[in-house]
């Protein structure tokens, strides 16, 4: 949906400077408004233990309560985007969500997925420069280039992009330096200086991996699981006792990421990026200051106008804490491969995920983690606007023994049944 903001002025008068709402094509000299929303309800069957988002180990965001329980589960969101375009370079882009995600479920309602000002001159005929300022993903995922970042391939994201979801919002600037050449070729190099980001790697080292399509919001406190080392006398329980609120400033020191993609329109993308949020370890405010560094290099292969393979690696490390007390250090990997086939109505895609954690402190729980996971979703386009979705998903996981090490049963094996229906605006 697209409406003009109109800055003429009416009967003379230099200070009056209404907003007529105006249906058509964009005008140089007006504001042009793109409003995109997403409505999406889901009746999920899933087999698995109490989830993360109440604060149990599971690894999806509804569940039972022990080990393979049998539930069913109603749960919707709604997401919104305002891209507001002031002039031909410069716009203001805002997108919020809302969800209900279960009475039990922790975390809020409705809050900011991301929010940026963007200046994107053209400087030749072949060249121009993006700048973006304000909340941010990271810019790293070739699986949610769907519309308000989802992905047009499944319902449960990978392993790797639920956790970029989960954790990895930013605050900074982003400068893109964006070459096209005669042949169809796009060259994009990167910087990204940011902060708000310190709290990033908590969840995946002490919940572990999950699955799921949950973006955070800013100033959201999500859920950590029962571990022993929470309560005194363990070495972590100053941590607080809700969570953590993962967009936060603790330690003043700027993070930094850098990218790289080469693209031949409608053929193949190539990516690589490095991340770095520079955190030094130390607790503030019941809160530490993680440093979390990865590199992920991923692409995408157009095989003809029907058939795509999708798919990212990224391998990093992440701790906290001071190295002669107790303190989280884990290596960690994960990878995903996508093969998505479509036609101008429907699409079926299947895709292998990977992740593990290697423990690498040997202090309180063990915070090793491994699993597999294969995910089948078929969607069906009725109409334009609307969507229908069946997705399976199969996660098989070895026995998470930070859980076990909290007298807690190490299995978190899951699967889950999913139907959707999401309208688009």
């Amino acid at each position: 949906m697209q409406v003009i903001l109109d800055r003429g002025l009416e009967n003379g008068d230099p200070h009056r400077t209404p907003f007529r709402v105006l249906a058509g094509a964009a005008r140089l000299d007006a504001a042009e408004l793109d409003v995109e929303g997403l409505l999406t309800a889901r009746a999920v069957y899933s087999e698995s233990r109490r989830p993360w988002l109440e604060g149990g180990f599971g690894r999806f965001t509804v569940g039972g309560e022990e080990p393979g329980d049998r539930s069913w589960d109603f749960v919707g969101k709604a997401q919104l985007g305002l891209d507001l375009s002031l002039t031909e370079d410069l716009r203001v882009f805002v997108h919020g969500r809302a969800r209900y995600d279960g009475e039990d479920s922790q975390g809020d309602r409705a809050g900011l997925a991301e929010g940026y000002l963007e200046f994107h001159p053209s400087l030749s005929y072949s060249t121009s420069l993006r700048l973006r300022a304000g909340l941010l993903f990271p810019g790293t995922s070739r699986e949610n280039v769907g519309p308000l970042w989802s992905s047009p391939y499944t319902i449960t994201l990978s392993a790797l992009n639920t956790w970029t979801a989960e954790e990895l919002r930013i605050v900074g600037l982003e400068t893109r330096l964006i070459f096209e050449t005669e042949s169809n070729e796009e060259f994009v190099v990167g910087a990204t200086a940011f902060g708000f980001n310190d709290p990033s790697g908590s969840l995946v080292s002490w919940r572990g991996w999950s699955m799921g399509d949950r973006l955070m919001v800013a100033g959201e406190v999500l859920p950590l699981p029962p571990l022993a080392s929470f309560t005194p006398p363990g070495g972590f329980d100053p941590q607080r006792d809700d969570g953590t609120r993962l967009i936060d400033e603790l330690d003043d020191r700027v993070g930094w990421l850098g990218l790289a993609r080469w693209s031949r329109f409608g053929k193949i993308t190539l990516q690589g990026a490095y991340f770095d949020n520079r955190g030094d370890r130390m607790l503030y405010d019941l809160q530490y200051s993680w440093r979390t560094r990865f590199g992920v290099v991923g692409g995408d292969l157009h095989l003809g106008p029907d058939v795509v393979v999708v798919g990212e690696f990224l391998w990093g490390a992440t701790g906290m804490g001071a190295f002669e007390k107790s303190h989280v250090q884990i290596d960690m990997r994960a990878a995903y491969a996508l093969v998505s086939w479509s036609t101008s109505r429907t699409r079926l895609t299947v895709c292998y995920d990977y992740f593990d954690a290697v423990d690498r402190d040997g202090t309180e729980e063990r915070n090793d983690d491994a699993g597999r996971a294969w995910t089948a979703a078929l969607f069906w386009n009725p109409v334009e606007q609307l969507r229908i979705g069946l997705e399976y998903v199969e996660l098989d996981a070895d026995p998470r023994l930070a859980a076990e090490d909290s007298g807690v049963d190490p299995d978190t094996d899951a699967r889950r049944f999913t139907v959707e229906a999401r309208f688009s605006f």
